[in-house]
């Protein structure tokens, strides 16, 4: 499962042209309450290019993932 999430950060990388800084379990299996059943959470923190942050026009403040992936993003550098 862990190759599984590494890929899905990576795809997320690639077609969002974001860099993800730090990526962890959450939900029932981070905090140590899974079932065999359990779905894996995962919840992690990105940056765009320089550029994209000094542009004037406005910008989408978070990532719209489909819900299937079940990814909860995190963008740093908003006050």
């Amino acid at each position: 499962m862990r190759e599984r999430v590494s890929q899905q950060l990576k795809e997320i990388e690639r077609r969002y042209d974001v860099k993800v800084l730090y990526a962890c379990e959450s939900g029932s299996r981070g905090l140590g309450f899974a079932s065999p059943d359990s779905d894996y959470d995962v919840r992690f923190l990105y940056v765009h290019p320089l550029e994209w942050y000094l542009r004037v026009e406005s910008r989408a403040m978070l990532l719209s993932l489909p819900h299937r992936r079940r990814v909860r993003c995190f963008r740093l550098g908003v006050a």
